[in-house]
């Protein structure tokens, strides 16, 4: 067996954190609409890792990862193109 390098292990991991923070910012949301009025809400994993307060700074929306980011797949296949989001 081949150890993989460091490159190559962080790219195979892409699409399941990818994956994973997608669901807990729409579980995240799911609870602040929730939320009682006047309650802080909770920030998303994207918001936090990105020190960000929230996703528009004023002057338009700023893109976030989870939701524009496209992962290649590794091996071509015309009928499946993306790696994440899985359609």
């Amino acid at each position: 067996m081949t150890a993989l390098c460091a490159p190559a292990w962080g790219a195979r991991r892409l699409p399941d954190d990818a994956t994973r923070i997608a669901a807990s910012d729409a579980v995240i949301e799911r609870v602040n609409r929730k939320l009682p009025d006047g309650s802080k809400w909770i920030d998303s994993a994207e918001l936090i890792a990105r020190k960000l307060r929230n996703f528009n700074d004023g002057t338009g929306d700023i893109p976030r990862i989870t939701k524009h980011m496209r992962l290649p797949s590794f091996r071509y296949d015309a009928l499946d193109l993306y790696t994440w989001p899985r359609r």
